[in-house]
C-alpha cells in the first residue's frame, strides 16, 4: 500500500535530481550529445544487470510494446534537444517559462485523456507555480522578443522551441502514467535508455576519458535514479499533481547553481521559489487530506 505524500516526494526527489542538469553539463566541457549518449549508455549497461535474477527478465515488456516505449523515447529526445536549443536562441526566461507551460497543458489534456478532474485548488497551484517562474527569471520578455523575427537563432525560433519542448514534456508525462499501469518502471527506464542511447550513438563524437567518473554519477543520478523515481511516483497519482510539482525543477537549478557553482539568487529568485514551493505544498496537502489519487 502506498501514499499520495509519498509518491509525490518521489517525483520531487527525481526533479531535484534533474534539476541539477546544468551544473554536469558545465563541468563536464562535454558536447551535448555525446553528454546524452553516454549518461543513457552508461545508465542501461548499469541496468542490464537486474536481469541476471529470472523474475526481472519476464518483466521485459512484449515485441508489441516497443513501438510505443519508441514513442516515448523519441518524445524526450524532442523534448531534452528543443530545451537545450531554446537555451541557446532566446534568453532562459523565455526558454524557461515556454518550457513550463507543461503543467497548464497536462492539466487539459489530462482531463481529456485520463479523465482527471480539474479542480479549483489545481488550478491555484498552476497559477501561483507560474507566477513564481515568472518572478523567478525576471519577467519573460516574450512579447518583446516576437521582433526577432523567425530566423534560426532567433528569439523567436527559441521561444517555438522552448513551447515545442513544453509540449513534449506534457506528452511524456500523460504517456508514462499509462505506461506505468502494465510495464514494471525499471524496465520502462531501461528500455527508454537503450533507445535513446541507440538513437544518439552517430552523434557522439568521442570517448571522454578525462570526465568518464562524472559522466558516470550523471548516468546514476540523472538516466537511472531520477526517471525511476519519477515513473514509479506517477503511477500511484493523478498527472495533473505530477505535471505542477515539475515547477520545482527551476527551483532546484537555482539551488544547485548556489551550492555548487557560487551563484547566489536574488530577490526575485527567493520571492518566485516561495510562490513555487507554497504551489507544491498545495498539491501535497490536498493529497494528505483526500487520502487517494
Amino acid at each position: 500500500m502506498t501514499s499520495i505524500p509519498f509518491n509525490s516526494m518521489l517525483i520531487a526527489s527525481a526533479l531535484l535530481i534533474w534539476s541539477t542538469g546544468g551544473v554536469f553539463v558545465r563541468v563536464l566541457g562535454v558536447d551535448v550529445p555525446t553528454l546524452m549518449f553516454y549518461s543513457f549508455f552508461i545508465s542501461a549497461l548499469a541496468q542490464s544487470l537486474m536481469f541476471i535474477k529470472p523474475g526481472m527478465r519476464k518483466e521485459l515488456p512484449p515485441p508489441s510494446a516497443l513501438p510505443r516505449l519508441a514513442a516515448l523515447s523519441a518524445i524526450a529526445l524532442v523534448n531534452t534537444f528543443t530545451l537545450y536549443y531554446a537555451y541557446s536562441a532566446t534568453s532562459i526566461s523565455n526558454a524557461i517559462f515556454t518550457h513550463y507551460i507543461a503543467p497548464v497543458l497536462v492539466v487539459v489534456l489530462a482531463r481529456i485523456f485520463l479523465n482527471e478532474p480539474i479542480t479549483a485548488r489545481c488550478m491555484a497551484a498552476v497559477a501561483f507555480a507560474t507566477a513564481g517562474l515568472w518572478i523567478m527569471f525576471g519577467g519573460a520578455d516574450i512579447a518583446g522578443a516576437l521582433g526577432g523575427g523567425i530566423a534560426p537563432g532567433s528569439n523567436l525560433s527559441g521561444i517555438a522551441a522552448g513551447l515545442v519542448s513544453g509540449v513534449a514534456y506534457a506528452v511524456i508525462i500523460l504517456l508514462v502514467k499509462v505506461f506505468t499501469r502494465d510495464i514494471n518502471p525499471y524496465v520502462l527506464v531501461f528500455v527508454q535508455n537503450v533507445i535513446m542511447s541507440a538513437a544518439l550513438l552517430p552523434f557522439a563524437h568521442r570517448v571522454p576519458f578525462d570526465a568518464l567518473w562524472k559522466l558516470a554519477a550523471l548516468s546514476i543520478l540523472s538516466s537511472t535514479l531520477a526517471p525511476f523515481l519519477y515513473y514509479r511516483g506517477i503511477k500511484y497519482i493523478q498527472a495533473n499533481r505530477a505535471a505542477i510539482l515539475g515547477y520545482i525543477e527551476p527551483l532546484g537549478a537555482i539551488m544547485s547553481g548556489m551550492i555548487f557553482l557560487g551563484e547566489a539568487p536574488g530577490a526575485s529568485s527567493l520571492v518566485g521559489g516561495v510562490l513555487i514551493v507554497l504551489s507544491g505544498w498545495m498539491v501535497i496537502r490536498k493529497a494528505v487530506v483526500n487520502g487517494r489519487t
